[in-house]
């Protein structure tokens, strides 16, 4: 399975003991909140429970705006349909980036347990060792990953500090979800197109404006052409 399918789901992973570890967290928050009350307490740890309170409470609704979004993704998108070639989505990863030259470019149809994948990509380097990889996966054949995929862009996330961001948003009408560290110049930015593509565009030691130029490099319209209508949509 590639790599990133697992990444997927590690994601998913790592979201289910989140809200787990918020829900046993909350006992705990409502004693400490009660010794609060009582005045047991000295002014800094007052402080500290305080400011606990607040983020497991916002770490709850969190997760609970997550839930929703991930159920209703799911319940619009239960249909498996045949994946594409790989060959077809290698071939919407351009031979060459500004200032990259091609170092690999490969393709493969994964299949495991009733989930079938394809996923085609390159990898790029530079003069200076700018390293950057653009990823084209599909996930028609495996619509539950489409629900662990989507979980990465369900929430809304806006974070910026001096070394960088990290954010979703919307790239040419779909959810995208960036980050970027400017300390090391790693970052990544994944799009997930109609619930079924997943263009992934990833760096190391390179720029945000690079992955930029990256990511438009991939003509999502020609990669939307690709998408065939499931049995429902063509009746």
């Amino acid at each position: 399975m590639p790599s990133f399918a697992l990444s997927l789901a590690f994601s998913f992973d790592v979201m289910t003991l989140t809200t787990t570890t918020v829900h046993r967290l909350i006992p705990a928050v409502m004693l400490a909140c009660a010794l609060l009350t009582a005045g047991c307490l000295d002014e800094s740890t007052k402080q500290s429970i305080s400011e606990l309170a607040q983020n497991a409470e916002q770490m709850q609704q969190g997760a609970g705006e997550l839930g929703r979004s991930l159920q209703a993704m799911q319940n619009n998108n239960a249909e498996p349909v045949e994946p594409v070639d790989f060959r077809a989505l290698r071939d919407l990863i351009p031979s060459r980036l500004s200032g990259l030259e091609e170092t690999n470019r490969e393709g493969a149809r994964n299949a495991m347990g009733g989930f079938t994948l394809v996923q085609a990509s390159a990898q790029f380097e530079g003069p200076s060792g700018e390293r950057v990889e653009l990823e084209l996966i599909d996930i028609g054949g495996a619509p539950g990953l489409s629900v662990l995929g989507l979980g990465m862009v369900a929430i809304e996330i806006d974070r910026e500090s001096s070394t960088g961001f990290e954010r979703t948003g919307t790239y040419q009408g779909h959810r995208i979800y960036e980050k970027f560290d400017r300390s090391n110049g790693n970052g990544e930015k994944v799009v997930l197109v109609d619930n079924r593509f997943v263009v992934k565009v990833s760096g190391q030691n390179t720029s945000n404006e690079a992955l930029d130029q990256a990511l438009q490099a991939i003509d999502i319209s020609a990669l939307e052409s690709l998408r065939a209508p499931t049995q429902s949509e063509s009746q």
